[in-house]
């Protein structure tokens, strides 16, 4: 499976992988060489700058870079580091410094940071600043101190950088926070703390109690910056914490629990998720640098002023998230509105700070793409000592973007799907996204975030939409990845068939939208309905509880269970559960997934005894949600729908078999019970899977949260079935309880001489037989015929004929191709047989040509042929000159004219029944009755293969006449008589 395909396998898109590989088609996306292949961009897990293009630097300034969320060893990041620093110092050779913002590593693992040490002493020249993320505690279970010695001992202890502070012989040896200066005696404050405890997001708890004078780190952190602010208050303070804080740069949300800031609180000083940023804001020195959410740094939004300044420093490593949200940011490529898009491991960006000491220390942050081999959009540039630059508060950011720009000939394409079988037709979109930009007049770092597509009623053009979702651009991409056309499904729409607008919209990230050519009209086509497919198949008549669908779930049985001969079946094996065994089959989040719309579940069952108390079931697989078939001591069964209190019932009894059918059709629950209707309530949630871990689905018992067997049953079971696709209707179930009743076959159902005389060559019609079942009904027995050199002969149902005095049966046939005693067995319900047999005979020959006037009867004419008499239903097809004066072979009548009449000798390819010639079943239907034809024949359907299981096997189609009078069926006679009507 290709990356493509395996992306689409995880279920992320709302389609089946068959219809997105479609749909990609139509979006011109497709997978070559493992990787994803999109018009006019190939990439893998991480880009290199094709035409690097970095704005030169000026100035003597002091320069250092941030970087946070590296995560060793994730996403191909040992090249990206080598590409990165290398860039770096052939960049910026008079960088100072690199403080790495928490997340240096995946885990925290020993293998993680022997492979950070090796690239940190490889590539970094310049002193490194490291504290440490919630992910150098992942290894270590919770335990801070474990986790704050690995990190000492295993990261900071072996690195042998010059001048690092944090190295063995620096000025903060084996020190997790740092606090200190860059560029020197009159440089600039940089205070840097790892987090700790409560969830790895805290900055409450001491991790080096007493080290700075202070008992907690955002105390420390406070000190730190009112020295720094008291030694000159004209100069920035940089401060760094791997989280954010509440509301500053997106995305920081107020609510701790939404996992994306840091917990800066604590019981002495700071109550309340604000009260140390407000403390901050009374120091507009602050520049608070955060990692951790993996914005992109390309969204404006990644910096905040307010009180003081917040920066976001993006992924150096890793891989982008987003907001995400349907209708937020959108969904992203994979169809999946987590944030995460699908292909944002390719991600290596930070940030290059600098201040200029002769400028009012004024500083510019630049943001570094080393995917694009370019600085993102404009630097952010700004003086702490001079709030009149502070151009970036996102509340001014808010009131100055403007709409993306639209080219005039920019058009959006709808594409439509032809529906696969069960499914709705997909709809999908193409955007010309280089005809689309951002308006940098008003923000001048404006991106256009994502595109909105609305759908409405073609009827209603103005109304309510039925369909409004974004999806996020490409603006993440490095430039040669961005596809000049954007194109996607339309994920999570269930349009039902009828016509429809689109109408699309270029967003920004303030949600300020331009439309994108005009709305668009197109059809959506009814759904292809999925046949009824089996799901579960299990017969336990031979012994076996394997399961005979093409999906073989494994089984396991539970308990002891036991099987029986049951006599009303014919001595068939049946399953018997002693409420302490059951089977159990292993089950996927596929096969539920199947369910979820449409199920039939069908069994043939004995209850042995009802339950004294609580509830016991039969085939179910529910736990909090799912599919249950219960029943409890009062003789009620429950068919529950997903939701476990709406359900169809059905009263049941011990000590009878009973055939039982419980269907969900999308709408309806229903249940039926020996082929009649029962209960049917209103039902329109879909199945789920149930709330457990495995998966099994069990018969005799159900599932609980463990997937452990519970509410056995004491009951004894023929088998089950189960469907998904189009769910049984009444005329389906009557045909399941015609195969799986419990009924007889009188012992006089064929008269003698019903089959008449069968011939080589001619159409046999073979006599209806009915069989009665326990309710009195009749029930159609399904024949099978063997030949006599045991073959099993395929039979046609016989159309048009007066063959049957019964409504609603099916009349069967067949042209004998050998003579010889063929047998044919009735079946009917799940054990009732009736076998018999009968003798074909050879086909009637044609003697060797004769004259046409017998020279012992002259008085026939040669002059008119025609004169002759047409015979009495003689066995012979006649002479080959057209009305002999015998006409031997017809069915009666004298012949007249070239044709002989109905069946008499007719030219020297005759057509009666007469007819030495083969009967070919294919063209029966073709076989007319007029007195222009030489034979009457009933028209035949195609022949049917469902017709040519074993004898004793029961049929795949069956005709049930329930409640009809026990009619015995018509006698048939075939041969030499006068009896061309009845055919």
């Amino acid at each position: 499976m290709n990356e493509l395909e395996n992306a689409y396998e995880r279920g992320t898109f709302g389609v089946s992988r068959r219809t997105f590989m479609k749909l990609a088609g139509i979006a011109g996306v497709t997978a070559m060489g493992g990787m994803l292949v999109f018009p006019d961009r190939a990439y893998g897990l991480y880009t290199e700058p094709t035409d690097p293009h970095w704005d030169a630097l000026t100035g003597d300034k002091v320069r250092f870079t941030v970087h946070s969320d590296t995560h060793f060893t994730k996403y191909d990041m040992k090249n990206k580091f080598a590409l990165a620093f290398n860039t770096i110092y052939e960049q910026i050779p008079d960088i100072q410094a690199h403080v790495f913002d928490g997340d240096t590593t995946e885990n925290g693992a020993d293998g993680e940071y022997a492979d950070l040490v090796e690239y940190f002493n490889t590539y970094v020249k310049r002193p490194p600043i490291i504290c440490m993320g919630n992910h150098e505690m992942y290894a270590h279970n919770g335990n801070l101190s474990e986790a704050i010695n690995a990190f000492k001992n295993n990261a900071l202890a072996k690195l042998t950088i010059p001048d690092m502070p944090q190295a063995p012989g620096g000025t903060h040896e084996g020190l997790v926070n740092f606090a200190g200066k860059i560029g020197g005696d009159d440089g600039y404050w940089v205070i840097a703390a790892s987090c700790g405890l409560n969830y790895d997001y805290g900055y409450q708890i001491p991790s080096e109690a007493g080290e700075y004078g202070a008992p907690t780190p955002v105390q420390w952190m406070l000190q730190c910056i009112q020295e720094a602010v008291a030694e000159d208050p004209d100069k920035p303070v940089f401060v760094f914490t791997h989280h954010p804080m509440p509301e500053t740069v997106h995305y920081s949300p107020e609510n701790f629990g939404a996992g994306w800031i840091g917990q800066f609180h604590d019981d002495d000083m700071f109550v309340g998720q604000y009260a140390f940023q407000e403390k901050l804001a009374e120091y507009p020195q602050v520049i608070h640098f955060s990692g951790h959410t993996h914005i992109p740094d390309n969204d404006p939004r990644s910096i905040w002023q307010d009180g003081f300044t917040a920066v976001q420093t993006a992924t150096f490593g890793n891989a982008f998230w987003m907001q995400g949200g349907a209708n937020v940011d959108g969904y992203d490529n994979a169809g999946d509105t987590g944030g995460f898009p699908a292909d944002t491991q390719d991600a290596s960006q930070c940030l290059l700070v600098e201040v200029d000491p002769a400028n009012g220390h004024e500083v510019t942050i630049r943001r570094m793409d080393f995917r694009e081999g370019a600085y993102i959009g404009r630097p952010w540039t700004f003086k702490v000592s001079d709030q009149s630059t502070w151009v970036y508060s996102h509340a001014a950011m808010e009131a100055a973007n403007k709409p993306p720009i639209v080219a005039d000939d920019a058009q959006v394409v709808v594409s439509v799907s032809e529906p696969e079988p069960g499914e709705n037709a997909q709809v999908s979109f193409t955007i010309p996204a280089d005809k689309i930009t951002a308006d940098a007049t008003g923000v001048e770092d404006d991106i256009v975030m994502s595109y909105r597509m609305v759908v409405r009623p073609a009827s209603d053009p103005q109304g309510e939409p039925v369909y409004d979702a974004c999806f996020m651009s490409d603006y993440y991409l490095a430039s040669q990845n961005r596809p000049a056309e954007f194109s996607r499904p339309l994920f999570g729409a269930s349009l039902e068939a009828g016509d429809y607008v689109l109408t699309a919209y270029a967003r920004n990230p303030w949600e300020n939208e331009a439309q994108i050519g005009e709305a668009v009209e197109f059809t959506v086509p009814e759904p292809v309905a999925v046949p009824m497919t089996a799901m579960l198949a299990v017969s336990f008549a031979n012994g076996s509880a394997a399961d005979t669908s093409e999906f073989a779930h494994a089984v396991t049985a539970y308990g002891n269970p036991t099987y029986e001969a049951a006599s009303e079946f014919g001595d068939k094996l049946v399953a018997n559960f002693d409420g302490a065994s059951c089977y159990g089959y292993g089950f996927a989040q596929e096969d539920y997934d199947k369910l979820a719309g449409s199920v039939t579940r069908e069994l043939l069952v004995k209850f042995n005894e009802l339950p004294d108390s609580g509830y016991r079931d039969i085939f179910s697989s529910g736990e909090g949600v799912g599919h249950w078939i219960e029943y409890d001591g009062s003789g009620t069964l429950y068919h529950y729908g997903n939701n476990g209190s709406t359900c169809a019932t059905a009263q049941i009894e011990a000590g009878v078999w009973m055939h039982l059918v419980c269907t969900f059709d999308g709408s309806a629950l229903r249940v039926y019970r020996d082929g009649a209707l029962v209960d049917e309530v209103e039902y329109a949630e879909s199945y789920q899977a149930p709330r457990a871990n495995p998966y099994v689905w069990y018969i005799g018992a159900d599932t609980d949260g463990d997937g452990e067997a519970q509410c056995w049953s004491n009951a004894k079971i023929a088998f089950v079935n189960m469907y998904y696709g189009t769910a049984a209707d009444d005329a389906a179930v009557a045909q399941m309880y015609a195969k799986a009743a419990v009924c007889t076959i009188a012992d006089d159902a064929i008269a003698e001489g019903a089959f008449g005389e069968p011939e080589v060559g001619k159409l046999c019609i073979l006599p209806t037989v009915m069989a009665t079942d326990v309710n009195g009904a009749q029930i159609q027995a399904v024949p099978s015929v063997t030949a006599p050199d045991g073959t099993q002969v395929e039979l046609s149902r016989v159309e048009g004929g007066e063959v049957s005095t019964l409504a609603d049966t099916v009349t069967y046939g067949f042209t004998p191709t050998v003579e010889g005693c063929h047998e044919v067995v009735y079946t009917a319900g799940y054990g009732a047989t009736y076998a018999v047999t009968f003798s074909v005979a050879a086909a009637a020959t044609t003697g060797p040509d004769e004259p046409t006037t017998d020279p012992d009867d002259p008085t026939g004419d040669p002059s008119n042929p025609g004169t002759g008499d047409g015979g009495q239903g003689g066995n012979q097809g006649g002479s080959s000159t057209p009305g002999g004066d015998q006409g031997d072979g017809g069915q009666g009548g004298s012949g007249s004219g070239s044709d002989g009449g109905q069946g008499g000798s007719g030219s020297d390819k005759p057509s009666g029944q007469g007819s030495s010639d083969r009967i070919d079943p294919d063209k029966l239907a073709d076989t007319g009755s007029g007195s222009d034809k030489g034979g009457s024949l009933p028209k035949t359907s195609d022949p049917m293969g469902a017709f040519t299981t074993a004898v004793g096997a029961i049929a795949a189609v069956a005709t049930v006449a329930l409640g009809a009078v026990g009619a015995a069926a018509k006698k048939l006679g075939f041969g030499g008589g006068d009896n061309s009507d009845q055919q």
